[in-house]
C-alpha cells in the first residue's frame, strides 16, 4: 500500500480498517486521513460504519475458490 507510507509521513491522524470481502472472498479495507488535531473523527466514522454495515458479523469462506456471500456496503456522506 503505497498510500499508507505517504500518509504516515504527513503526521496526520489516519485510520485503516477492514470493510468486508470481495465476491471471491478477498478482504477489502479502507483508509481515512483527517486534518491535524481531529483525531476523534476517524473513530466516529469507523463506529458509524460498523454500526450501519455490520460487516464484522460476516466471515470469509475458507473453502478454496468458493468466495463469500457479499452484502452491499452503504456509503456514507461526510459531514
Amino acid at each position: 500500500m503505497r498510500s499508507a507510507c505517504v500518509l504516515s509521513a504527513t503526521g496526520l491522524p489516519v485510520l485503516a480498517m477492514p470493510a468486508g470481502f470481495t465476491p471471491s472472498g478477498l478482504p477489502v479495507g479502507f483508509q481515512m486521513a483527517v486534518d491535524h488535531y481531529r483525531d476523534v473523527e476517524p473513530l466516529r466514522y469507523a463506529k458509524a460504519f460498523e454500526d450501519r454495515t455490520r460487516w464484522v458479523d460476516h466471515r470469509p469462506d475458507v473453502g478454496a475458490g468458493t468466495g463469500q456471500d457479499v452484502h452491499p456496503v452503504t456509503t456514507m456522506a461526510a459531514g
